[in-house]
């Protein structure tokens, strides 16, 4: 979780005799076009936590993360989605729904 947004990525891992390093690639990333200044936990238990991000305008958008899961997902609310890859986008669906809209990407890794 990072103060504008909520990135995605494998750490890697480099070893040799003198050191370890273990960077962080962002390879996927959910904020917002008009920004957010907020962040803060708003929900926890033992397996998950939910994060909300939120601006001056009363726009907000918030994540679950639930340990084990193989989805990332963000809620927003009077904010447009702004999502960020370093990979090939191989497939996009727009869904309507009674509650919003659902977008969902397929990418090629």
């Amino acid at each position: 979780m990072l103060p504008n947004r909520l990135a995605f990525g494998l750490a890697t891992k480099q070893v040799s005799e003198a050191f370890v390093i273990i960077p962080f690639v962002e390879s996927f990333s959910f904020s917002a076009i008009e920004g957010v200044e907020e962040h803060q936990v708003i929900r926890h238990d033992q397996l998950s936590i939910r994060f909300e991000w939120k601006n001056d305008s009363g726009g907000a958008m918030d994540s679950p993360i639930v340990r084990g899961s193989p989805y990332m997902t963000m809620f927003y609310k009077g904010l447009t989605p702004k999502v960020s890859t370093i990979h090939a986008i191989l497939n996009f669906s727009d869904e309507s729904t009674a509650t919003g809209n659902i977008y969902k990407l397929e990418l090629n890794n």
